[in-house]
């Protein structure tokens, strides 16, 4: 790997209180580590290179707050998939509406909602 974890000793930031951002701990949380060494514990080596911030909730759909009062603007767009947002309401009954077909997915093979999906990307580039 390219990359190395970030460190998980909990250091003093600088403070921020604006109106998208909120740094109010240390980085990370002191009382995030259980949760981070627990990640250690059970997922790949491959996923510690992400810092060290939960992602507990989101507020006003842009922004990814842990449990101890930090927020952070969400940059990452969860790798892609939330590009307009998160918990926009048109998108949640998108996905309520496949989620409650029996098939969730079907990978790179032809669905109604694929076609559908890319009609859509295409009228909009």
């Amino acid at each position: 790997m390219s990359y190395l974890p970030f460190p998980k000793e909990p250091k003093e930031v600088a403070k921020v209180n604006t109106a998208h951002r909120t740094i109010c701990t240390k980085i990370p949380a002191e009382e995030s580590l259980p949760m981070f060494h627990d990640m250690e514990k059970y997922e790949t080596y491959s996923n510690s290179g992400l810092p060290l911030v939960i992602w507990h909730h989101t507020e006003d759909g842009y922004k990814v707050c842990d449990p101890w009062g930090n927020k952070w603007i969400d940059f990452s767009s969860s790798i892609l998939i939330n590009n307009c947002g998160h918990g926009l309401q048109e998108m949640v009954d998108a996905m309520d509406k496949v989620i409650h077909k029996p098939m969730l997915s079907a990978y790179l093979f032809c669905t109604e909602e694929r076609i559908e999906a890319a009609k859509e990307l295409i009228s909009v580039c």
